[in-house]
């Protein structure tokens, strides 16, 4: 038999609505298509009088979003939420003996309460309700804080969603409490309280209260490092508070479950922000066991560390630990690894490399006015930026990183001129600026460009046969060789002595100095 139109979900038979229809004379999945409505606040019904012998079933689907199903049923369905402009298919699913079901589907404009659409209006204090299948009742929230919802005289337990597009729609969630349920609130939110069977005489109070201590990021509770967790299902804050920059890891024996009976929309399991809720870092889990990994990062003193903790359980009995070190150079912006720029070009071995996407080594590099190109063999991923302006809208040159699969022995990858995907360095000012290496194999990196350490600072009064160099980097004095060394002031006044075995630098304000190493005295400009 050659493919009917009810065979395939997107090319379904069209319904004609009022009118008998009936599916083919043999059991099987067939699709019906019902085309958009022109108005709000429909109502659509499937009807159908025959009695299965074996499982038979109807689901209706919007087309545009597959074949996932907004209403079910056995021969017969209802649905309140039609949106106008959507194409629906009704899907019947029947087996063995079960063929030729009569069905009939009509599409009429819902009463006050019947839909989203036209819902009543719930208001703050009582409200009596009319019995009904399926009720709608509408409010918007005045405040920051919570909607409170009791229900009374046998009304049933309410689903809450939006009224309008909203950010917070994905986590409009019901919290049970005591004696009734709660959403989050905000100033001229407006939800939908959705009833099912509502009986006669039933009845539910709403009440707006602020949030309290640990509902919200501005009230999370202060910890010392150790988080319990007894409370039953919801959303807790809690804030850490570093009194020195440190690596913490933060570990758990809380399991990631799926909220159940009304808590769909949660999943327990814990959001570091940092600062604000636009920074923010989600733990690794295991979706097999339910076990959340570790999270390891570094923390600056000062700075504040919130924990989002959702829980879906009635009873919990967990806890998150922070467990902290010092944090060694590199692993901060604060305090990164120098690299002691000699001019140009400068080759590097960078000590210290990391391969993971939510943590990085930082390095130091101080620059004059210029070009910077870096090119390096290996996977690389760098970023450059000001010290000031640590965000994705402070970074000056940013490369790109080798896949996992690329030859590196034989690729250089860097920023620079000979690359058109990632251009050079623009240096504008002269300071320290700051590399944020991540997604990092050990690599060779060499540095050129006009913006490197300049030459023009130093300049012999005194000849010698010392095997020296001296050359400044921005405020240092780098000095290499084998001997000892003298720092003067230019006006004969000794500074400093440094100690030369192999490398040496020496820090200075601005001015003009004179470094003597043996028998050989250099003019520095510091500026």
């Amino acid at each position: 038999m050659s493919p009917q139109p009810y065979d395939d979900f997107y090319t379904a038979y069209a319904v004609i609505p009022g009118y008998q229809m009936t599916t083919p004379e043999y059991p099987g999945t067939y699709y019906y298509m019902i085309e958009p409505v022109g108005e709000e606040g429909m109502v659509l019904t499937v009807e159908s009088d025959y009695q299965p012998k074996n499982e038979v079933s109807v689901t209706l689907s919007e087309r545009s979003k597959g074949y996932g199903y907004v209403a079910k049923g056995e021969t017969s369905l209802r649905y309140t939420e039609l949106a106008p402009d959507n194409y629906y298919v009704l899907t019947w699913t029947s087996h063995d003996e079960d063929c030729s079901i009569p069905f009939t589907v009509n599409v009429k404009k819902g009463a006050q309460g019947e839909t989203a659409y036209w819902p009543f209006e719930a208001k703050i204090g009582e409200n009596e309700m009319q019995a009904g299948q399926l009720l709608y009742y509408r409010f918007k929230g005045s405040d920051e804080g919570w909607v409170n919802i009791y229900p009374e005289k046998g009304c049933p337990e309410p689903s809450v969603n939006m009224a309008r597009d909203d950010e917070y729609s994905k986590r409009c969630v019901v919290l049970p409490i005591d004696g009734g349920y709660r959403v989050q609130n905000a100033k001229d939110r407006e939800f939908t309280f959705k009833f099912r069977t509502v009986p006669e005489g039933a009845g539910f109070r709403l009440s707006e209260t602020p949030l309290g201590e640990g509902e919200c990021m501005e009230k999370a509770i202060p910890t010392d490092g150790c988080v319990e967790l007894t409370g039953g299902p919801g959303v807790y804050w809690y804030k850490y508070e570093p009194e020195q920059d440190l690596k913490l890891t933060i570990t758990t024996d809380l399991k990631q479950e799926f909220g159940q009976d009304g808590l769909q929309g949660l999943i327990s399991g814990y959001t570091l922000y940092h600062n604000s809720a636009n920074d923010y870092v989600v733990p690794e889990k295991d979706w097999v066991n339910g076990d959340i990994f570790p999270l390891t990062f570094s923390a600056v003193a000062g700075d504040t560390y919130y924990l989002e903790v959702v829980l879906v359980k009635m009873e919990n009995n967990a806890t998150i630990s922070f467990e902290g070190r010092p944090a060694d150079p590199g692993e901060l912006p604060t305090n990164p690894i120098v690299i002691e720029n000699a001019g140009s070009p400068t080759e590097y071995d960078f000590p210290r490399t990391e391969w993971a996407s939510n943590s990085a080594v930082w390095y130091s590099l101080h620059l004059y006015p210029g070009v910077l190109d870096l090119e390096t063999n290996g996977s690389i991923k760098v970023e450059l930026y000001s010290p000031d302006n640590l965000e994705n809208s402070g970074i000056i040159a940013a490369s790109g990183y080798l896949s996992f699969d690329a030859d590196t022995g034989a690729l250089r990858y860097g920023f620079g001129h000979g690359n058109e995907y990632y251009p050079a360095a623009q240096i504008e000012n002269e300071g320290d600026y700051l590399l944020k290496l991540r997604w990092c194999d050990p690599v060779h990196a060499i540095f050129t460009g006009s913006a490197l350490g300049e030459q023009s600072g130093v300049s012999d009064i005194a000849a010698g046969g010392d095997n020296v160099n001296v050359v400044v980097s921005g405020r240092r004095i780098i000095l290499s060789g084998d001997t000892d060394a003298e720092v003067y002031r230019i006006d004969g006044v000794l500074v400093d002595r440094v100690r030369v075995h192999g490398t040496a630098s020496v820090e200075m304000q601005p001015g003009a100095y004179i470094v003597r190493i043996g028998s050989r005295a250099v003019k520095v400009a510091i500026r």
